[in-house]
């Protein structure tokens, strides 16, 4: 009996060790560490991988002390703080941090801890992980990098200035801007005659010019070819000075790069907030507006936006009118375009909405969606089409034919609604057809999900979890953190088709296609490539590992009588 002990005390222990050496092992895969704090005595227990992440020998007895000195300097007391917080609380703590070794490295950790409390509310027992994540954040930077940056003049590109107005203008109190749209005069006529070289030479002494010469809290941004767009810190009434101002770099530039006797002009157009709106995207496009009158008026001329300028909003208004009879006439119509994979099957279709305006023409997506956002219009357009596409599954259904998934788009406006449960809203409407959420992927694009991070998530993730897919639409466009990718689990992820169109002749482009390719698989996520329109693109796509594609290289977006032929051709095939 005794011997039949032993030998299960033995088993015990060699288990035990085997599951510490497990531990171990795992943490060193990971890059990870795990560490204990016990309060009433005050003795803290790093595990081999909390050593090697804060470069600390073994054999050195760890405190807390000696951990805040591991943080790096400039975020200590709000790591400080969150611990301390937890510890007061019991509640969890999950934060992105900068750490300095003892021989100089530096290093980027995840840490996770949380505390419970006893009956009284006093801390009794802390536990954490802590993660090496250096090599993630690096390939975020770079990335940052690529996509928020002009190749040619290193200035933010549109992207980027558009995050940044937006959170400038997202403020309280918001502090006065003036946003300078310049264009160069002749820019055209002037590659033309001297050349692309000669023509970037000019773009990059003019980027070089303003960055010297402008307030360093300017945001200065080339937006497109010679179209350039400034954001200063201004009152109204100083808006005219700085458009001259800008307008005399403009003319200083002279041939000193060039080494040809012509001084360039610039026609500039201006608008301000919050004179006139909040809107980042509103505003830009008022400055936009203006800097159109201005070069309708003359070379070098100059525009400050007003009311005067803006029959479009007029138009608007009329146009927000229509769309509404719209809406309650249900006058709009579904087209779809085919998704395939690299054998070229049938992976599903995305589910296009068109508008005929009565007076018979076709109104574009990104005239009226923006409206219908702006108007709170939005809800009742993406119940019709969801409604619409559930119907047509159904008709296709009884003619033996399936489609493996609908892709529906769905609005940042309507993430943004906290109060309305669209998990609850669509699996009524799947429910009247009986379909399951399964063969339906919501289609939702990277900014509107950094526009509404927490009540987007917590929206999605609802919908994740009552079935539907998800994709993450126009990636690339505003970089959002591979943490929240994480943390969302995505089935796929459609690469920009402005990346794919440029990237045969933009190597830029071309590096993010690739790397964002990369990192979707990384992630275990599908990338599908969007605006796919030749066989060059495609191959090279195919070369990259890309898993789906989309484009008119493949179909162009059909109404469903069209694309049920082309069910049954492939049903036949």
């Amino acid at each position: 009996m005794n011997r039949l002990a032993l030998s299960m005390q033995f088993k015990r222990e060699s288990l035990t060790d085997r599951l510490k050496q497990l531990l171990i092992e795992a943490e060193q895969l990971g890059m990870m560490g795990s560490w204990e704090l016990i309060h009433a005595s005050g003795e803290l227990l790093w595990s081999l991988g909390t050593h090697r992440v804060f470069g600390i020998a073994p054999t050195i007895t760890p405190d807390y002390a000696l951990f805040l000195s591991c943080v790096h300097p400039d975020e200590r007391e709000r790591v400080d703080q969150a611990y301390r917080s937890s510890v007061a609380t019991g509640q969890a703590y999950d934060m992105r941090h900068r750490v300095v070794t003892p021989d100089g490295q530096l290093k980027v950790i995840q840490a996770r801890a949380t505390t419970s409390l006893d009956r009284q509310g006093k801390p009794l027992r802390s536990v954490g992980i802590v993660q090496d994540i250096t090599a993630l954040a690096e390939t975020e930077q770079e990335l940052a990098r690529l996509a928020f940056t002009d190749p040619l003049t290193t200035l933010l590109n549109r992207q980027a200035l558009m995050r940044e107005l937006t959170r400038r203008c997202g403020d309280e109190p918001g502090e006065a801007l003036a946003l300078i749209n310049l264009d160069l005069d002749g820019f055209q006529a002037f590659n033309d005659s001297f050349g692309v070289a000669a023509g970037d030479r000019l773009l990059v002494a003019l980027a070089a010019r303003l960055r010297d010469q402008l307030p360093a809290d300017a945001l200065i941004a080339r937006l497109e070819s010679d179209e350039f767009l400034v954001v200063i810190p201004a009152a109204f009434e100083q808006m005219a000075s700085w458009v001259d101002s800008i307008q005399a770099l403009v003319g200083a530039l002279n041939a000193d790069p060039l080494q040809q006797s012509l001084a360039p002009t610039a026609s500039v157009g201006a608008s301000h907030f919050p004179t006139h709106g909040h809107d980042p995207i509103a505003l830009v496009q008022s400055a936009n507006t203006a800097l159109m009158e201005a070069k309708r008026r003359a070379k070098q001329g100059r525009c400050l936006y007003s009311a005067a300028i803006s029959e479009r909003i007029h138009q608007q208004l009329s146009l927000e009118a229509d769309l509404q009879q719209a809406i309650k006439h249900q006058d709009f119509h579904l087209v779809f375009q085919a998704q395939v994979g690299r054998d070229g099957a049938l992976l599903g279709a995305e589910v296009l909405l068109r508008w005929r305006h009565p007076q018979g023409h076709l109104v574009p997506p990104g005239v009226f969606i923006p409206l219908a956002e702006q108007s709170g219009q939005i809800a009742a357009i993406t119940d019709w089409v969801l409604d619409a596409a559930c119907a047509q599954v159904v008709q296709w259904q009884q003619k033996n034919l399936q489609v493996p998934r609908l892709a529906i788009n769905l609005s940042a406006a309507l993430l943004g609604v906290a109060h309305r449960q669209l998990d609850q809203v669509f699996l009524a409407t799947l429910a009247r057809y009986r379909l399951d959420p399964s063969a339906f992927e919501l289609e939702i694009t990277e900014t509107a999900l950094l526009q509404h991070l927490e009540v987007s998530r917590n929206q999605l993730i609802a919908l994740l979890e009552a079935g539907f897919q998800l994709a993450i639409d126009d990636f690339g466009t505003g970089y959002a953190s591979l943490l929240t990718l994480r943390v969302l689990p995505a089935t796929t992820i459609k690469i920009d088709g402005s990346f794919v169109q440029r990237m045969q002749r933009d190597p830029v482009d071309l590096a993010i296609v690739r790397r964002s390719i990369q990192l979707i698989h990384d992630l275990g996520m599908v990338a599908l490539a969007e605006g796919v329109e030749n066989e060059q693109q495609q191959n090279a796509l195919l070369e990259m590992g890309c898993d789906g594609f989309q484009g008119y290289l493949f179909q162009r977006p059909m109404p469903a009588e069209q694309f049920a032929e082309h069910l049954v051709a492939l049903r036949s095939a």
